[in-house]
């Protein structure tokens, strides 16, 4: 430790920016507390002071020690400001959570403040002072362990199946969460007890989600594990515990969760939790009136689907083709609306094509094979007289018997009867 230390002070003795900046610059450390148990949280308090102005907040980073994990929940530095030696200093105050390992006298090394000017750059480089933490071991517990200190520790879980009897092949689901003030998700050690023969257990990676609240942290940690049957017998799923020290009362305390017994039978279905039953009258009426319901609809979509379809093929419908005649004669095109007026007419009885159609329909004809001009009001007629059969005398679904659609129209071959 003496090298890098020495070659550090040497560095900062060369670099004139750092020696400036040491005469402006105090940095004060101090643990809070001082002497802990193994696992408890202790606060270091780092301070950076700068006399009159600071010109740029500092950077601080985590040390690295040596039988202790170090974290910084608290992401924001705070404000300070003293008078020392009849000078005014502000600053800013930094605060790291230190957790031992392991007991013995710890030695929180030297923290470095990266100094920073105007714009960001790095000016120079100061070295506050190391700390000592005295960690003890709470009786009761194994120094091979991992213990969790903390004044408030939960301890829950939750099974995916209650049921007492099962079969081979079954499985089960057990999922167990744990909480702690004040530590870490990651102090948690492995909880789970080894199962009996005949079982099979399956281990998902633990789940680490600590929470912070202004800067104080609350550590959860999930596991969850599948016990696969593999044996007919009565199995004994184990029971779990945790124990926990609680540095409010100063005192060891042990949290435990029963385990789970389920008689495995050979080749008979397994029980549901709730205790299953056949199915009451009233709950088959109610499926019953269900599946007639989704029957209906699937029945009513089904029709418009093929209504759909006929009316966009005017030639499958009496109603397509007579919206495909109305489009034409709304558009003013004499030979579109020709071509469906004689698709329409194969739908269509002798006795339905009355005065009012054969004088529209000539108006039509003149217009396509005599190439005289097919007015708006011609077309209204026709659309109208159309209209007016099919109020009056109904709408047909099919073509007549013998009725056959005619080849396309050519107007140049000369002009076709009604």
């Amino acid at each position: 430790m003496r090298g890098p230390r020495l070659l550090l002070f040497l560095t900062l003795a060369l670099t004139p920016l750092a020696a400036v900046a040491q005469d402006r610059i105090l940095v004060r450390t101090e643990l809070d507390p001082r002497a802990v148990v193994v696992g408890q949280q202790a606060r270091l308090l780092v301070d950076v002071y700068f006399l009159n102005d600071m010109p740029h907040p500092p950077r601080v980073g985590v040390p690295a020690m040596g039988g202790a994990q170090v974290f910084r929940f608290e992401s924001q530095a705070t404000t300070v400001s003293r008078q020392i030696g009849g000078s005014s200093y502000v600053g800013q105050r930094f605060e790291f959570d230190v957790y031992p390992r392991r007991a013995g006298i710890l030695t929180v090394p030297p923290v470095a403040v990266t100094l920073l000017g105007q714009g960001g750059a790095t000016t120079g480089t100061v070295i506050g002072s190391g700390q000592q933490l005295l960690a003890k071991l709470p009786a009761g517990f194994d120094a091979s362990q991992p213990v969790i200190a903390s004044p408030e520790v939960t301890l829950r879980q939750r099974w995916s199946s209650s049921a007492t009897k099962g079969r081979i092949g079954d499985a089960v689901t057990r999922t167990v969460t744990r909480t702690a003030a004040a530590v870490p998700g990651s102090s948690f050690g492995d909880i789970l007890a080894p199962v009996p023969q005949g079982v099979m257990a399956y281990l998902d990676p633990p789940i680490i989600d600590d929470r912070i609240e202004r800067g104080e942290v609350t550590g959860i940690r999930t596991d969850r594990v599948t016990y696969v049957f593999q044996q007919s017998g009565n199995q004994a799923l184990p029971g779990i515990s945790q124990k926990w020290w609680n540095v409010d009362d100063g005192r060891a305390e042990t949290l435990e969760r029963p385990g789970l017994s389920v008689a495995i039978l050979e080749g008979e279905p397994a029980p549901s939790p709730k205790g299953g039953r056949a199915l009451g009258p009233k709950t088959i009426l109610v499926l019953a009136i269900a599946l007639c319901l989704a029957l209906l609809e699937l029945v009513i979509v089904l029709w418009r689907f093929r209504r759909a379809k006929l009316l966009s093929d005017p030639s499958r419908s009496e109603e397509g083709a007579f919206r495909q005649l109305r489009k034409q004669c709304r558009l003013g095109k004499a030979l579109e609306a020709y071509r469906a007026w004689r698709i329409w007419r194969d739908y269509r009885p002798a006795s339905d094509l009355n005065a009012a159609i054969r004088s529209s329909v000539t108006e039509l004809e003149s217009a396509v094979f005599g190439h005289t001009v097919w007015t708006r009001s011609a077309a209204m007629r026709l659309e109208f007289a159309v209209h007016d059969v099919r109020i009056s005398r109904g709408a047909r679904g099919r073509r007549l018997p013998g009725r056959r659609r005619l080849p396309s129209l050519n107007p140049i071959e000369g002009k076709e009867a009604i």
